[in-house]
Formats: C-alpha cells, sequence, structure tokens
C-alpha cells in the first residue's frame, strides 16, 4: 500500500473555517482601532495648534490666530468663514491686527494644516458655537466668549469615537468625552 503525502480536501475546508472564523473576529477590531487612532491624530494635530499658537502670542506679545482655510489650494491661504475646521488650517501672526490672513499687513503664516482625509467621507470638526477662528491675545488668552467645544467625529459619526476639545475663555484646553460637560 502506497501512503499519500499531504492533506484531505476535509482537513483544508477546516483549515479554511478556522481562517475565516479568525478574520471576521479580527477584521472588526483592526478597524476600531485604525479609527481611534485617526481621531486621536485629528485631535493632537488641532489641539497642537491651539497650543503653539497660546505659546507664540505670549512669545511674540501680539495676537496670533487659528482659522479655517477657505480654499486649502490657495496660496497664500485665506481664513474661511465656515466652521469647517476638518478642511483644515492656519495659524499666523496677526500683526496687521484685522483677524485675516493678509501677508501685505505683516500677518506671518507660522503653520498650515491640511484637510482630513478622505475627502467627502472624511472625519468631521463640530465648532459649539460655530466659529471659523480663535485668537490668542499676548497674554495667551483666548477671544472667545464662553467656552468653545471642538467636537470630532468619524465619518459615520459613531459615539464611541466622538471626542471634544474644549477651549476655555484664559486658553485652558481639555480632551472630552460625550456625554461630559460641554461635549455634544
Amino acid at each position: 500500500m502506497r501512503k499519500c503525502a499531504g492533506i484531505s480536501l476535509v482537513e483544508m475546508m477546516i483549515a479554511i473555517t478556522i481562517i475565516a472564523v479568525l478574520a471576521s473576529v479580527a477584521v472588526p477590531s483592526y478597524r476600531s482601532v485604525t479609527t481611534r487612532n485617526r481621531i486621536s491624530s485629528e485631535i493632537g494635530a488641532l489641539m497642537g495648534d491651539f497650543q503653539y499658537a497660546r505659546s507664540e502670542s505670549v512669545r511674540q506679545g501680539l495676537t496670533v490666530v487659528v482659522c479655517t482655510i477657505a480654499d486649502p489650494n490657495a496660496n497664500p491661504p485665506t481664513c474661511g468663514a465656515s466652521s469647517s475646521w476638518q478642511n483644515g488650517w492656519i495659524v499666523f501672526s496677526d500683526v496687521g491686527g484685522s483677524g485675516a490672513y493678509d501677508p501685505t499687513k505683516g500677518d506671518v503664516l507660522l503653520r498650515q494644516q491640511q484637510p482630513f482625509a478622505g475627502g467627502a467621507v472624511s472625519d468631521t470638526v463640530v465648532a459649539t458655537p460655530s466659529i471659523s477662528s480663535v485668537s490668542f491675545n499676548r497674554e495667551g488668552f483666548s477671544a472667545v466668549a464662553n467656552a468653545e467645544s471642538f467636537a470630532f467625529h468619524d465619518y459615520q459619526n459613531t459615539p464611541n469615537y466622538s471626542r471634544c476639545i474644549s477651549l476655555s475663555v484664559v486658553g485652558f484646553l481639555a480632551l472630552a468625552t460625550p456625554g461630559t460637560a460641554g461635549c455634544v
């Protein structure tokens, strides 16, 4: 009698079934990890630029503004009237005092953030109340009337992934989850 080497069809089907079960468990978990990391990165970018603007306003002794971009492809960029922070923002020294980026008046562009990846299905940032810019005076205080909240949502608006940045009048930044004070 001759011995056959290899695996049988039944053994192969069992192995494929086990792999399919493991993949069905791993893929949603992987999506969760990548979504959380993406939201965390986007929060870090805006929060970091707010902190940078605040420190630069104190260091330079003049107003520094963070505002949404009207057109990310424009050169030079301009502040937008929209509160769509996911479309990118700029940080600039407001030497001219207009609150809008104008290099002809001596304003200096410090940083520029590109729009979130994903195009029409990107994550969103909702400012409450709706604002398109935040300025920090030479003492590092923000020029917001009350505490401002920037809510980050994934492109499917899943509550588990939502996070908020809260900005106070004194320029203090805090991270919060939905349901806590100031986070919607």
